[in-house]
């Protein structure tokens, strides 16, 4: 029997967070007889997701020192050739550029640039640099992914995203595990000790584009309307203790829970009455498409696409409109007559099923193989 197709993902780190929750998705359900996936991360830590990795059959290298550095560099090329890969898929921004690079000089011939964010930096340098980079961006990759259109056009250019040089790679899920249960909502609440209270929801790492110190500013407002509301957020990172002092500051511990890291997300939207996202720039969030398959109502900000709206239960609005007028429309959602039930055949229809989307990719991988 012929060995798998081994593609080597490189990236930060196998953590709960985005990207890493994207890939192990895929790995789950992709033909795992024709196609593993291995990583190669700057953390040299074990990270959350590497048993289930190497129980898959795939493999975790472990570099230990920051992409910025040129050991990252010598580290990877040595793995690409020892482990004969010879398709490299980048999920790590601009620096894609010289990871992917390093994967040409060390013989991979298929190399994936994939985006996965509509930031761009305001650094002045980096405006200075950005034809260079959308050059080299364009010319080192011998293929494009991105998880929407607007993630493409931001790393890729418009001219190459309208010539159908960028595939869209859906942010896919497993929608029947977050169907939801009224039941399961209820016990996960008195879990919580939150009774019948009115409760915001949402799902991110604590990083600056996740913008949760305006998302304490607008509950903030909401709880002097709404005295007994509680915000729920789960989700790890640099931030979360400012974040833990300013809600402390406001007085608001009673109304606020920060629950860290959680494994089982898909456990806490059916708890929630309605999930928020304040975020500066978000290429496909995935935990948004996570709760509309729960059948939450959605207030974002409109730094999000509209490929983040499959459902139709999302409400958009401007961060620079202001805390107070966040508040009062999460009200008047809230009060407005909703029956909350399965999304299952809109995410469907539009990309976000990982059962069907694992053999697009499946396809992809195995058709560069030749």
């Amino acid at each position: 029997m012929d060995e798998p197709l081994r593609i080597l993902h490189v990236f930060m780190g196998m953590d709960r967070s985005g990207v890493p929750i994207l890939l192990i998705n895929y790995l789950r359900h992709i033909d795992r007889t024709k196609v593993v996936f291995d990583f190669a991360v700057e953390s040299g830590n074990e990270e959350y997701f590497d048993k289930e990795i190497e129980g898959l059959g795939g493999r975790v290298y472990s570099l230990g020192v920051n992409s910025s550095r040129p050991l990252f560099y010598s580290k990877l090329g040595r793995i690409i050739r020892k482990g004969g890969y010879d398709i490299v898929h980048s999920h790590m921004g601009n620096r894609n550029i010289p990871i992917l690079l390093c994967a040409l000089i060390s013989g991979a011939t298929r190399r994936i640039s994939h985006s996965h964010n509509t930031f761009k930096s305001r650094h002045a340098l980096f405006r200075y640099l950005d034809g260079l980079i959308l050059l080299l961006g364009n010319m080192i990759p011998t293929h494009r992914y991105a998880c929407s259109a607007v993630a493409g056009i931001c790393m890729f250019g418009k001219r190459t995203f309208n010539k159908g040089k960028v595939t869209v790679i859906n942010n896919a899920i497993e929608i029947n595990k977050f169907l939801y249960d009224p039941g399961l909502g209820a016990a996960v609440r008195n879990e919580l000790g939150l009774g019948d209270r009115l409760v915001i929801g949402s799902v991110g790492n604590f990083t600056p584009l996740k913008n949760h110190g305006f998302m304490i500013e607008v509950f903030r407002e909401l709880v002097r309307r709404v005295p007994s509301a509680a915000l729920v957020i789960a989700g790890g990172g640099r931030l979360m203790e400012s974040i833990r002092k300013k809600v402390s500051t406001y007085g608001l511990s009673d109304n606020i829970m920060l629950l860290g890291r959680r494994s089982d997300v898909d456990r806490l939207y059916q708890a929630f009455d309605a999930f928020i996202l304040t975020s500066f720039n978000e290429g496909l969030s995935i935990a948004l498409i996570e709760a509309q398959a729960s059948g939450l109502r959605c207030i974002v900000s409109d730094n999000l696409t509209q490929e983040s709206n499959p459902s139709g239960t999302m409400t958009v609005l401007n961060l620079e409109d202001g805390a107070v007028c966040w508040a009062e429309n999460i009200i008047r959602i809230l009060e407005t007559p909703y029956e909350r039930k399965s999304q299952t055949a809109k995410l469907r229809e539009a990309g976000f099923d990982i059962i069907l989307e694992a053999r697009k990719l499946e396809e992809k991988y195995l058709a560069m193989k030749g």
